[in-house]
């Protein structure tokens, strides 16, 4: 019985993985108007997670630090006041950001 109960569990790991996106995601571009993604490849980054370097900024998602591309901005504000990131598998950066109202 807990074997077929932790089978349904992970069955249902990605769905209710996506669900915890934002749905405000879904049609965010950058400033080069490519495609930020969805729940995928979007997710809310902690205050930790983000830095200046050098002219840019570098954003740690995935547990990897990632050079954010100097196009990324949305130019949207995020409603709930937190730093998100989009990054695509195949990208060696971050292709989008949403900045909160003030930071």
């Amino acid at each position: 019985m807990r074997i077929a109960i932790l089978a349904l569990l992970l069955a249902a790991a990605p769905a209710m993985a996506h669900e915890h996106g934002q749905p405000w995601y879904n049609g965010l571009r950058n400033e080069l108007d490519q495609a930020c993604c969805d729940n995928t490849h979007c997710r809310e980054i902690g205050a930790d997670d983000w830095r200046r370097e050098g002219e840019g900024f570098k954003v740690r998602y995935g547990g990897t630090w990632w050079p954010l591309a100097s196009y990324a901005n949305v130019g949207f504000v995020a409603p709930d006041g937190h730093v998100h990131a989009c990054k695509y598998p195949h990208e060696s950066f971050v292709r989008c950001i949403v900045w909160p109202g003030a930071f």
